[in-house]
């Protein structure tokens, strides 16, 4: 759904195969370098490092595997440049195209011309935080109820 506000861009990201000897701090923290371009981390259960960033302004270049390896590798580096951690060749590594907005704010509303249907996109990586946001405007919605922030996350 095309909006003036938001447009879509590409990002990478990869996960290591279970490490032992992690940072104790690093089993309950999630990252986030705001460098630009950016890095996030965390850990799983089972010790694996999954990080990512790196993102380009361009919907389609998450598509060519070669810029993938590379930006593994990239993504790897400044990994081990800022915890000391080195993962090894990655377990998994994928890319994927995703929508942001100019504002850096969601745009949760319903869509244009559908009073049934409803849009919650333009999380950038703040999916955890504005998929709950969009969960509560919406079911405010539906139940015919107002809530105080669909007016400054509407569609725009």
């Amino acid at each position: 759904m095309k909006t003036k506000s938001h447009h879509v861009t590409s990002t990478w990201a990869l996960a290591s195969e279970p490490l032992t000897g992690l940072p104790d701090w690093m089993r309950d923290t999630i990252t986030w370098e705001a460098a630009e371009p950016y890095l996030y981390f965390r850990t799983d259960e089972a010790g694996r490092v999954i990080a990512g960033g790196e993102d380009e302004d361009a919907a389609d270049t998450n598509s060519d595997p070669k810029k993938l390896a590379r930006k593994a590798k990239v993504i790897a580096r400044k990994l081990r440049d800022l915890t000391g951690v080195k993962i090894g060749k990655p377990a998994y590594t994928w890319s994927a195209p995703f929508s942001v907005t100019d504002d850096g704010l969601p745009i949760i509303d319903r869509v244009p011309g559908f009073d049934r249907i409803f849009s919650v996109m333009g999380f950038g990586g703040n999916g955890i935080t504005f998929s709950m946001i969009g969960a509560q405007i919406i079911a405010a919605a539906i139940a015919g109820k107002p809530d105080p922030d669909a007016e400054i996350l509407r569609y725009r």
